[in-house]
Formats: structure tokens, sequence, C-alpha cells
């Protein structure tokens, strides 16, 4: 159940750092960068978010 938690708090500030990097910083020097970092986290909070059940 942490495994959940945590991947929705993973999701959730890989959505804001994608949204902030295209709203607030279009003319960023490392806007990639910044992006890539939210894409990862994004990614990385979707993994964790199932919960299967056992059969």
């Amino acid at each position: 159940m942490i495994k959940k938690y945590i991947g929705i708090t993973l999701f959730l500030i890989g959505a804001l750092i994608l949204v902030s990097s295209v709203v607030f910083f279009p003319e960023f020097s490392q806007v990639r960068i910044t992006r890539i970092a939210g894409g990862l986290l994004l990614v990385s909070g979707m993994a964790f978010i199932p919960e299967y059940a056992e059969k």
C-alpha cells in the first residue's frame, strides 16, 4: 500500500515539473533536463501505482 502512495506522489511531482517547465520556463537554458527529469518521475510514478490482486 505504501508503494501506491509513493507512486502517486512521484507521478504528481513529475506532472507538476512538466507543466511548470512548459508554462513558466519556455526560455530556460536547461529546460530539456528539467523535462526529462519530470518525465522520468512521471513514468516511475506510474510504475509504482498499480495494485494487482493475487488469484
